[in-house]
């Protein structure tokens, strides 16, 4: 390693307890003593590519560490292993821990068939670890997923065409190519990340995928292909109408006409993220008492969310060891917010 290395992590923000949480992982990591750790958040970026724009010219880091704010960094090592696959892959400019290689219509979000991480969606957590493709720290891929991109040079993310939150993960991996460099995923044996990434809805998917396909023209050509067809864009819709309608009854205290359309909407996790929360926060209200443990979750939908959000935070945190979190845990028992059985229950979601 060079004499003095310099790592920034860098985030775009619009749920600060999300980006905290994120940056509770980064102070875990074990930096040397010559490298100097920085993490940059983005408040309320216009696009993607804008945020991650103003990120990278405030920095003079070696190595630029794009994460979403809910990617959570699980290898305590990452500073010096990712220093190293860098230094003995100098072929490379940029790495993710996953993707995959892109059809002729440049759908990437469904091709992911590379590298490996923990993942939590709107029904269940999962563990992504796809086929090992090589027994070297590297696997050339077309892209990598925008939850995680190390890069050990500047180049510029492409606002002027991506302009909202689709496709600038894909168009940056092209951006690298077109300068000579490769792009891989890191292969790993225990996944270095966890992404609390919940229901993707892609609404405007297709659209920029028709950007990238005529800005990459030489290698990709936009079809009929539609990620979001217009049953699921009326199913999005639904699920906003049912959390408007929720808010109303929570201002009203009625608790009870709350818990029956939950109860009701339990089949179908793909309307809303909130809406899945809500849902997760009735099951363990079933464990814990019915109604009357709903209603302690606070009085606005986002009140509820964030007290469950809380409730799995602490839990991933308690299983790494923390004591903090440990206590607040027993807190919640002792004050009958929590029963061992919610707390199997969020394990069983979350963990």
């Amino acid at each position: 390693m060079q004499d003095k290395i310099k790592m920034a992590f860098i985030a775009c923000v619009n749920d600060d307890r999300a980006a905290s949480e994120c940056a509770w992982y980064i102070d875990r990591l074990n930096v040397p003593e010559n490298m100097e750790i920085d993490f940059i958040t983005i408040k309320d970026a216009p696009s993607m590519c804008a945020g991650y724009n103003a990120a990278m010219r405030s920095t003079d880091a070696d190595y630029k560490i794009y994460i979403h704010q809910d990617v959570f960094i699980l290898n305590r090592d990452f500073p010096i292993d990712l220093v190293r696959v860098f230094e003995e892959n100098a072929q490379y400019g940029l790495l993710g821990v996953i993707g995959g290689f892109l059809p002729p219509n440049g759908s990437g979000w469904d091709h992911w068939t590379v590298g490996a991480t923990y993942a939590v969606n709107e029904d269940k957590n999962l563990d992504l670890r796809f086929k090992r493709m090589t027994e070297e720290a590297v696997a050339e891929t077309d892209a990598v997923d925008g939850m995680f991109i190390a890069t050990n040079e500047d180049i510029p993310w492409r606002e002027d065409i991506f302009d909202g939150f689709d496709f600038y993960d894909l168009s940056q991996c092209e951006e690298f190519k077109r300068r000579g460099r490769k792009v891989g995923v890191i292969m790993q044996d225990e996944p270095w990340c966890m992404h609390d990434c919940g229901l993707s809805k892609l609404t405007s998917y297709d659209s920029y995928r028709e950007k990238f396909c005529n800005e990459y023209s030489d290698k990709y050509r936009f079809d009929e292909y539609y990620t979001v067809s217009s049953e699921k864009e009326e199913m999005y819709k639904l699920g906003l109408q049912f959390l408007e309608t929720i808010e109303e009854a929570l201002g009203m205290g009625n608790y009870e006409f709350v818990y029956r359309v939950l109860a009701e909407l339990k089949d179908r996790r793909k309307l809303d993220n909130k809406l899945n929360a809500l849902m997760d926060v009735r099951e363990l209200c079933e464990i814990n008492g019915g109604v009357v443990s709903f209603s302690q979750f606070g009085g606005s939908v986002g009140e509820i969310v964030g007290r469950l959000n809380e409730y799995k935070f602490q839990m991933r945190r308690a299983a790494l060891g923390d004591e903090n979190a440990l206590n607040f845990l027993r807190t919640e028992l002792d004050a009958g917010m929590l029963s061992q059985q919610g707390i199997d229950f969020l394990n069983r979601r979350f963990m």
